[in-house]
Protein backbone atom coordinates (compact mmCIF):
# COMPACT_ATOMS: atom_id res chain seq x y z
CA UNK A 1 0.00 0.00 0.00
CA UNK A 2 1.13 3.36 -0.53
CA UNK A 3 0.99 6.49 1.44
CA UNK A 4 -1.77 7.88 0.90
CA UNK A 5 -4.06 5.10 1.34
CA UNK A 6 -4.29 5.94 4.88
CA UNK A 7 -6.39 8.92 4.83
CA UNK A 8 -8.24 10.80 6.99
CA UNK A 9 -11.33 8.76 8.25
CA UNK A 10 -14.64 9.57 7.08
CA UNK A 11 -17.57 7.97 9.21
CA UNK A 12 -19.79 7.13 6.41
CA UNK A 13 -17.28 4.96 4.67
CA UNK A 14 -16.48 3.41 7.55
CA UNK A 15 -19.27 2.44 8.39
CA UNK A 16 -20.42 1.17 5.00
CA UNK A 17 -17.36 -1.10 5.27
CA UNK A 18 -13.95 0.58 4.99
CA UNK A 19 -11.28 -0.64 7.56
CA UNK A 20 -9.98 1.43 10.00
CA UNK A 21 -6.51 1.09 12.38
CA UNK A 22 -3.76 2.96 13.63
CA UNK A 23 -1.01 3.33 10.52
CA UNK A 24 2.31 1.17 11.54
CA UNK A 25 4.91 3.99 11.01
CA UNK A 26 7.07 1.25 9.65
CA UNK A 27 4.73 -0.06 6.62
CA UNK A 28 1.99 1.11 5.44
CA UNK A 29 1.11 -1.53 3.77
CA UNK A 30 -0.15 -3.59 6.94
CA UNK A 31 -3.32 -3.69 7.58
CA UNK A 32 -3.29 -6.88 9.76
CA UNK A 33 -4.81 -4.96 12.67
CA UNK A 34 -7.17 -3.22 11.63
CA UNK A 35 -11.34 -3.18 12.27
CA UNK A 36 -14.54 -2.72 11.29
CA UNK A 37 -17.11 -0.20 12.44
CA UNK A 38 -20.13 -0.10 13.86
CA UNK A 39 -22.47 2.35 15.67
CA UNK A 40 -23.06 2.59 19.43
CA UNK A 41 -25.56 5.55 19.51
CA UNK A 42 -25.50 8.62 21.29
CA UNK A 43 -22.69 9.34 23.96
CA UNK A 44 -21.51 12.78 25.70
CA UNK A 45 -18.43 14.52 24.98
CA UNK A 46 -16.27 14.53 28.12
CA UNK A 47 -14.89 17.74 27.78
CA UNK A 48 -17.85 19.84 26.42
CA UNK A 49 -21.29 17.85 27.68
CA UNK A 50 -22.65 18.08 24.41
CA UNK A 51 -24.20 14.70 22.80
CA UNK A 52 -22.17 12.98 20.52
CA UNK A 53 -22.20 9.78 18.41
CA UNK A 54 -20.27 7.08 19.19
CA UNK A 55 -18.67 3.88 17.15
CA UNK A 56 -16.67 1.05 18.13
CA UNK A 57 -14.33 -1.09 16.09
CA UNK A 58 -12.14 -4.38 17.24
CA UNK A 59 -8.52 -3.69 16.58
CA UNK A 60 -6.18 -7.03 18.81
CA UNK A 61 -7.42 -7.20 22.23
CA UNK A 62 -9.20 -3.80 22.56
CA UNK A 63 -12.78 -3.24 21.85
CA UNK A 64 -11.92 0.46 21.06
CA UNK A 65 -14.82 3.37 21.21
CA UNK A 66 -14.39 6.75 19.39
CA UNK A 67 -16.33 9.50 17.68
CA UNK A 68 -17.30 10.63 13.94
CA UNK A 69 -13.90 11.77 14.10
CA UNK A 70 -11.73 8.80 14.97
CA UNK A 71 -10.55 10.86 18.32
CA UNK A 72 -10.63 7.38 20.74
CA UNK A 73 -12.59 7.84 23.46
CA UNK A 74 -12.72 4.69 25.27
CA UNK A 75 -11.04 1.33 25.32
CA UNK A 76 -11.67 -2.48 26.81
CA UNK A 77 -9.77 -3.46 28.42
CA UNK A 78 -8.54 -0.23 29.19
CA UNK A 79 -5.14 1.30 27.47
CA UNK A 80 -4.85 5.46 28.67
CA UNK A 81 -2.21 5.34 25.30
CA UNK A 82 -5.35 4.99 23.56
CA UNK A 83 -7.20 7.56 24.58
CA UNK A 84 -7.17 10.85 22.31
CA UNK A 85 -5.24 9.04 19.39
CA UNK A 86 -7.07 9.04 16.05
CA UNK A 87 -7.96 5.88 13.72
CA UNK A 88 -7.04 6.69 10.49
CA UNK A 89 -9.25 5.11 7.11
CA UNK A 90 -8.17 2.47 4.70
CA UNK A 91 -8.68 3.64 1.58
CA UNK A 92 -6.33 1.45 -0.92
CA UNK A 93 -7.25 0.83 -4.73
CA UNK A 94 -5.95 -2.90 -5.87
CA UNK A 95 -3.40 -2.29 -8.65
CA UNK A 96 -4.92 -4.08 -11.59
CA UNK A 97 -2.41 -6.56 -13.44
CA UNK A 98 -1.99 -8.01 -16.06
CA UNK A 99 -0.35 -11.59 -17.16
CA UNK A 100 1.07 -13.60 -14.72
CA UNK A 101 4.43 -12.55 -14.29
CA UNK A 102 4.48 -9.59 -11.47
CA UNK A 103 6.62 -7.12 -9.26
CA UNK A 104 5.73 -6.94 -5.90
CA UNK A 105 4.98 -3.05 -4.76
CA UNK A 106 7.65 -3.00 -2.45
CA UNK A 107 9.95 -4.78 -4.82
CA UNK A 108 12.79 -3.76 -7.52
CA UNK A 109 12.63 -5.04 -11.08
CA UNK A 110 14.93 -8.16 -10.08
CA UNK A 111 12.22 -9.11 -7.83
CA UNK A 112 9.92 -10.96 -10.72
CA UNK A 113 7.04 -13.34 -9.19
CA UNK A 114 5.73 -15.85 -11.76
CA UNK A 115 2.13 -16.80 -10.90
CA UNK A 116 1.52 -18.91 -13.79
CA UNK A 117 1.81 -22.06 -11.90
CA UNK A 118 0.28 -23.00 -8.86
CA UNK A 119 1.64 -24.35 -5.82
CA UNK A 120 0.28 -26.07 -2.65
CA UNK A 121 0.27 -22.44 -0.89
CA UNK A 122 -1.71 -21.59 -3.40
CA UNK A 123 -4.02 -23.89 -3.32
CA UNK A 124 -4.68 -23.82 0.41
CA UNK A 125 -5.29 -20.47 0.50
CA UNK A 126 -7.91 -21.02 -2.35
CA UNK A 127 -9.63 -23.36 -0.31
CA UNK A 128 -9.44 -20.97 2.69
CA UNK A 129 -10.69 -18.11 0.79
CA UNK A 130 -13.64 -19.31 -0.33
CA UNK A 131 -14.38 -20.26 3.24
CA UNK A 132 -13.85 -16.93 4.51
CA UNK A 133 -15.50 -14.72 1.48
CA UNK A 134 -18.79 -17.23 2.18
CA UNK A 135 -18.58 -15.34 5.61
CA UNK A 136 -18.85 -12.38 3.73
CA UNK A 137 -21.82 -10.59 3.37
CA UNK A 138 -22.47 -9.46 -0.05
CA UNK A 139 -18.87 -9.68 -1.06
CA UNK A 140 -19.14 -8.72 -4.94
CA UNK A 141 -19.55 -5.16 -2.83
CA UNK A 142 -16.57 -5.27 -0.24
CA UNK A 143 -13.96 -2.55 -1.00
CA UNK A 144 -10.42 -3.31 -2.15
CA UNK A 145 -9.05 -2.93 1.52
CA UNK A 146 -10.84 -5.75 3.20
CA UNK A 147 -10.66 -7.80 0.19
CA UNK A 148 -6.47 -7.28 0.35
CA UNK A 149 -6.99 -8.29 4.30
CA UNK A 150 -9.40 -11.22 4.08
CA UNK A 151 -6.96 -12.85 1.18
CA UNK A 152 -3.64 -12.08 3.37
CA UNK A 153 -5.35 -13.98 5.97
CA UNK A 154 -6.11 -16.21 3.48
CA UNK A 155 -2.36 -16.71 3.25
CA UNK A 156 -1.82 -16.74 6.59
CA UNK A 157 -3.79 -19.80 7.18
CA UNK A 158 -1.85 -21.58 4.14
CA UNK A 159 1.20 -20.70 5.55
CA UNK A 160 -0.14 -22.52 8.92
CA UNK A 161 -1.47 -25.32 6.39
CA UNK A 162 2.39 -25.94 4.89
CA UNK A 163 3.92 -26.22 8.56
CA UNK A 164 1.74 -28.30 9.39
CA UNK A 165 2.08 -30.48 6.42
CA UNK A 166 5.60 -30.42 6.70
CA UNK A 167 5.65 -31.56 10.52
CA UNK A 168 3.42 -34.53 8.97
CA UNK A 169 5.28 -35.71 6.57
CA UNK A 170 8.35 -35.87 8.60
CA UNK A 171 6.22 -37.43 11.41
CA UNK A 172 6.80 -34.48 13.74
CA UNK A 173 3.22 -34.22 14.80
CA UNK A 174 2.82 -37.80 16.35
CA UNK A 175 6.80 -38.13 17.52
CA UNK A 176 6.99 -34.99 19.57
CA UNK A 177 8.81 -37.08 22.86
CA UNK A 178 11.36 -38.24 20.20
CA UNK A 179 12.48 -34.54 19.40
CA UNK A 180 15.46 -33.52 21.14
CA UNK A 181 15.05 -30.40 22.29
CA UNK A 182 17.91 -27.81 22.43
CA UNK A 183 18.26 -27.12 26.37
CA UNK A 184 19.98 -23.32 27.76
CA UNK A 185 19.87 -19.88 27.65
CA UNK A 186 19.77 -18.10 24.68
CA UNK A 187 21.15 -14.82 24.05
CA UNK A 188 19.42 -11.78 21.82
CA UNK A 189 20.39 -8.56 20.52
CA UNK A 190 17.52 -6.23 21.10
CA UNK A 191 17.08 -2.19 20.17
CA UNK A 192 13.83 -0.48 21.56
CA UNK A 193 13.04 2.47 19.38
CA UNK A 194 10.79 5.67 21.48
CA UNK A 195 8.88 7.33 18.19
CA UNK A 196 6.25 8.92 20.55
CA UNK A 197 6.37 12.63 20.89
CA UNK A 198 7.61 12.21 24.82
CA UNK A 199 10.35 10.35 26.50
CA UNK A 200 9.51 7.05 28.44
CA UNK A 201 11.05 5.47 31.17
CA UNK A 202 10.71 1.74 31.65
CA UNK A 203 11.97 -1.00 33.83
CA UNK A 204 15.16 -2.73 32.33
CA UNK A 205 13.21 -5.99 31.57
CA UNK A 206 11.20 -7.41 28.87
CA UNK A 207 9.11 -10.35 27.32
CA UNK A 208 8.21 -12.40 24.23
CA UNK A 209 5.18 -13.88 23.68
CA UNK A 210 5.56 -17.09 21.22
CA UNK A 211 3.34 -18.84 19.25
CA UNK A 212 2.88 -22.78 19.76
CA UNK A 213 1.90 -23.56 16.98
CA UNK A 214 3.07 -27.07 15.46
CA UNK A 215 4.06 -28.02 19.13
CA UNK A 216 2.82 -30.33 21.75
CA UNK A 217 1.57 -28.34 23.63
CA UNK A 218 -2.09 -27.35 25.31
CA UNK A 219 -1.68 -23.69 25.56
CA UNK A 220 -1.63 -21.71 22.35
CA UNK A 221 1.29 -19.71 23.54
CA UNK A 222 4.53 -19.44 25.51
CA UNK A 223 5.78 -16.30 27.63
CA UNK A 224 9.28 -16.25 27.75
CA UNK A 225 10.75 -15.38 31.31
CA UNK A 226 11.90 -11.67 31.90
CA UNK A 227 15.05 -10.52 30.29
CA UNK A 228 17.17 -8.14 32.44
CA UNK A 229 18.79 -5.67 29.97
CA UNK A 230 20.72 -3.12 32.63
CA UNK A 231 20.83 -2.75 36.33
CA UNK A 232 18.27 0.75 36.46
CA UNK A 233 15.34 2.22 34.88
CA UNK A 234 15.78 2.66 31.07
CA UNK A 235 14.86 6.39 29.82
CA UNK A 236 14.53 6.80 26.37
CA UNK A 237 13.77 10.04 24.62
CA UNK A 238 11.91 11.00 22.00
CA UNK A 239 12.82 9.87 18.47
CA UNK A 240 15.90 8.09 20.31
CA UNK A 241 16.86 4.37 20.33
CA UNK A 242 18.47 2.26 22.82
CA UNK A 243 20.63 -0.93 22.10
CA UNK A 244 21.08 -4.14 24.37
CA UNK A 245 23.88 -7.41 22.78
CA UNK A 246 23.83 -10.24 24.24
CA UNK A 247 20.65 -10.54 26.61
CA UNK A 248 19.87 -13.79 28.38
CA UNK A 249 16.51 -14.83 28.28
CA UNK A 250 16.34 -16.66 31.17
CA UNK A 251 13.94 -20.47 32.12
CA UNK A 252 15.84 -22.28 29.67
CA UNK A 253 15.22 -20.05 26.38
CA UNK A 254 16.70 -22.30 23.99
CA UNK A 255 13.62 -24.61 24.24
CA UNK A 256 11.65 -22.18 22.43
CA UNK A 257 13.70 -21.49 19.32
CA UNK A 258 12.18 -21.71 15.73
CA UNK A 259 8.68 -20.62 17.47
CA UNK A 260 7.40 -17.49 15.86
CA UNK A 261 5.63 -14.82 17.85
CA UNK A 262 1.82 -15.22 18.77
CA UNK A 263 -1.16 -13.56 17.09
CA UNK A 264 -3.42 -11.29 19.04
CA UNK A 265 -5.66 -14.48 19.11
CA UNK A 266 -3.24 -16.82 20.38
CA UNK A 267 -3.23 -14.71 24.38
CA UNK A 268 -6.28 -13.14 24.35
CA UNK A 269 -7.06 -10.81 26.53
CA UNK A 270 -3.94 -12.17 28.97
CA UNK A 271 -1.25 -9.83 27.72
CA UNK A 272 -1.33 -6.10 25.81
CA UNK A 273 0.97 -7.31 22.72
CA UNK A 274 3.44 -10.14 21.56
CA UNK A 275 6.25 -7.78 23.27
CA UNK A 276 5.98 -6.82 26.69
CA UNK A 277 7.49 -3.77 28.06
CA UNK A 278 7.21 -2.66 31.57
CA UNK A 279 6.75 1.23 33.37
CA UNK A 280 8.43 1.53 36.54
CA UNK A 281 5.81 0.61 38.57
CA UNK A 282 6.47 -3.06 36.63
CA UNK A 283 2.86 -2.93 34.32
CA UNK A 284 3.50 -4.11 30.91
CA UNK A 285 0.04 -2.27 29.69
CA UNK A 286 0.75 1.45 29.84
CA UNK A 287 4.37 1.44 27.44
CA UNK A 288 3.02 -1.02 25.26
CA UNK A 289 5.07 -1.37 21.73
CA UNK A 290 4.16 -2.78 18.22
CA UNK A 291 3.32 -5.81 17.66
CA UNK A 292 6.01 -8.02 16.74
CA UNK A 293 5.52 -8.97 13.15
CA UNK A 294 3.99 -12.57 14.00
CA UNK A 295 6.19 -14.24 11.17
CA UNK A 296 9.60 -13.12 13.42
CA UNK A 297 10.75 -16.22 14.55
CA UNK A 298 12.73 -16.65 17.89
CA UNK A 299 16.71 -17.68 17.70
CA UNK A 300 19.61 -17.97 19.69
CA UNK A 301 21.49 -14.93 18.67
CA UNK A 302 18.86 -13.30 16.67
CA UNK A 303 18.49 -9.58 16.63
CA UNK A 304 14.88 -7.85 17.53
CA UNK A 305 13.55 -4.22 16.96
CA UNK A 306 10.57 -2.98 19.70
CA UNK A 307 9.32 -0.25 18.61
CA UNK A 308 6.89 2.46 20.62
CA UNK A 309 4.96 4.77 18.55
CA UNK A 310 2.78 5.72 21.80
CA UNK A 311 -0.27 3.40 20.86
CA UNK A 312 -0.37 -0.36 19.53
CA UNK A 313 0.19 -0.14 16.05
CA UNK A 314 -0.55 -3.37 13.69
CA UNK A 315 1.99 -5.27 11.60
CA UNK A 316 1.81 -7.62 8.72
Amino acid sequence: MKEEDWKTLDIGDAISGRRVGFKNAEDGSDISETGVVESVGQGVDSNTGNPILLYKTKIGIYTITFNENGVVTDTVPYNSSLIGQTLKMVDTTIVKTLGTKLKPSDGTDEDIIDLSKMQPRDEFAIRVLGELIGKIESPENVDDGNILYTCRAAYRWANGMMAAAAEARSGYTQDYDEVEVEHGNAKVNVTITNNSANAITIAPRFRFILSTEGKDSAYPYNRTEAASLADLEITIAAGASASFTNVEVPGDSKQYEGQHFAESTDYGENYVCNVLLYDTAGNSNTIVPNMMNPSTIFTDGGTYNIVYNGAPQPTV
